[in-house]
């Protein structure tokens, strides 16, 4: 399996060593840097995709 690296990822601060790409339905992502290897538990994973499904429902509620 491949996995993204350092290149796609040019965004990010230089000491980041974890990341969360996280969809937002099927209109964006939440992108989430760590500064520590494997630092995100099973319970970091369920706050952040619950996140991003309330990000989801408020943005497409949103009206300009």
């Amino acid at each position: 399996k491949l996995y993204p690296g350092r290149i796609e990822f040019d965004y990010l601060p230089e000491n980041t060593q974890g990341v969360i790409c996280q969809p937002i339905s099927n209109q964006g992502a939440l992108i989430l840097g760590a500064n520590a290897p494997r630092s995100y538990t099973k319970q970091d994973e369920i706050w952040i995709e619950g996140i991003a499904d309330k990000l989801a429902h408020n943005l497409m509620n949103y009206e300009l």
